[in-house]
């Protein structure tokens, strides 16, 4: 077999299968011709395989049924829902709002208990006031009933006039009044008597408006502070607390 038969033989081959006998031949001429290797290498693979393939066409209505089959299989899109639009708050503006409510807080409880334990410093010292005085017998610097002797004498020696109402009507008579020396500062003291108790009533500027009256007690003393205007009072005495509150409301009335 030359390689014109060859070529013959292999072109016929691609249209209908060669037989046996023919196919042999074929490929013992191929394996020892160099020419024929070279046409072959060269020639597509389909049409090598095309004589062995075999074609079947596709049955009615197949391809409805590959469609109906992926549309059955692709699943639902979920509806769909609109975005929640949720606020961040900036984190400076949640530092802020911790350091307003730390001072409200700080506010709220630590002022007034500075506050309170201030007026029971200051109570302590008007007490211990009130007791040297009357152990030392030096209650009066001016001994008068006469407030209107009393009041002139402490403006002219500490510049400011606290009140000094007349209250022998209600049993608290006034005796006099001196000069102490309280929290660093020179103040006045008018003095009343109960039967036989010692009222003294402290007073200095400096206050911020009217207050209620306030009563601290140590050791069977106490000690009532109010405010009216800029003026500050204390009253200092071992008459029960109830007699005492009754002088204050009428102290402070007469202001």
């Amino acid at each position: 077999m030359d390689c014109i038969q060859a070529r013959d033989l292999a072109s016929r081959s691609f249209e209908s299968p060669a037989s046996v006998r023919a196919a042999a031949a074929l490929e013992a001429h191929i394996n020892r011709c160099t020419a024929c290797q070279e046409a072959l290498e060269d020639m597509p693979v389909e049409c090598v395989l095309r004589p062995y393939v075999q074609y079947f066409a596709a049955p009615p209505g197949l391809r409805d049924r590959v469609r109906r089959a992926l549309r059955d299989a692709t699943p639902a899109t979920a509806p769909t829902r609109k975005p929640r639009v949720r606020w961040s708050t900036p984190q400076w503006l949640k530092l802020g709002a911790v350091s307003f409510a730390t001072a409200m807080i700080t506010a709220t409880l630590l002022l007034p208990m500075r506050a309170m334990v201030a007026d029971a410093a200051i109570a302590d010292v008007l007490i211990a006031s009130h007791v040297r005085s009357n152990r030392l017998d030096k209650l009066i610097d001016v001994a008068t009933s006469d407030r209107h002797t009393v009041k002139p004498w402490l403006s002219q020696k500490l510049g400011y006039s606290p009140a000094v109402p007349d209250l022998r009507a209600d049993g608290f008579n006034l005796i006099g009044g001196r000069i102490d020396y309280v929290d660093d500062r020179f103040v006045g003291a008018v003095v009343y008597k109960r039967r036989e108790h010692v009222i003294d009533v402290y007073a200095w500027p400096g206050a911020k408006g009217t207050e209620a009256p306030h009563s601290i007690s140590r050791n069977g003393l106490h000690a009532i502070r109010w405010s009216v205007g800029d003026m500050t009072y204390w009253a200092v005495s071992d008459l029960n607390v109830d007699e005492l509150r009754q002088f204050v409301d009428l102290y402070a009335h007469e202001t």
